[in-house]
């Protein structure tokens, strides 16, 4: 038996010999060479919108939970990294209307990284996300945010004990000012005793 394939011309149409007695699940050659293809179910569009909607929303939620991971992360960091008896801060301040962003972290390593990635990731126009960002790694519910608003002037302070991820003896003050005008900021100060 030929177990090539062949391929010939019969004028209107070529025509492929395959050897016999190959079988898949989705089509079948038959003992002549013929291709025999098998029907699927048919295709449900609404299931494939539904784990398309899927995929996108865990891709985007897999960046912004990265993302504040690492924001989550770099804090713990600087927490953690604070000596028995000490007390360190950092403060991301910015003016909307300059478009100006600076950081300060009183030459400590640590709040140096910090405050680089606060450069780079928080918001200069909408200090009220930066504020809400802190409060989330904290564990603390976010009092800043209502639907469909925006704050133009706030400010206060917050104190957080116990926090995970965070030695115990540590408690982060979180201050705050959100001004629209003018220079808005936030101080991070971490004290261990």
């Amino acid at each position: 038996m030929n177990k090539s394939i062949t391929s010939s011309s019969t004028g209107l149409r070529n025509v492929c010999t395959f050897p016999a007695k190959t079988r898949s699940n989705v089509a079948n050659i038959t003992p002549r060479g013929e291709l025999g293809v098998n029907h699927r179910k048919e295709f449900d569009l609404h299931k494939a919108y539904v784990f398309t909607f899927i995929v996108i929303f865990l891709c985007a939620s897999q960046n912004v939970s990265s993302e504040n991971d690492t924001h989550c992360s770099l804090l713990f960091n600087f927490a953690n990294s604070i000596q028995p008896n000490n007390k360190k801060s950092v403060k991301f301040s910015s003016v909307w209307s300059e478009m100006k962003k600076s950081c300060d972290h009183n030459s400590y390593e640590p709040g140096k990284t910090l405050c680089s990635w606060m450069l780079n990731n928080y918001s200069g126009e909408y200090m009220e996300a930066n504020v809400a960002s802190v409060m989330s790694c904290l564990g603390s519910p976010n009092y800043l945010k209502a639907k469909n608003s925006m704050l133009s002037n706030a400010s206060g302070s917050l104190v957080v004990l116990d926090i995970d991820g965070v030695n115990e003896s540590i408690s982060i003050e979180l201050e705050y000012s959100v001004r629209q005008t003018i220079e808005s900021s936030i101080t991070i100060t971490v004290e261990r005793d």
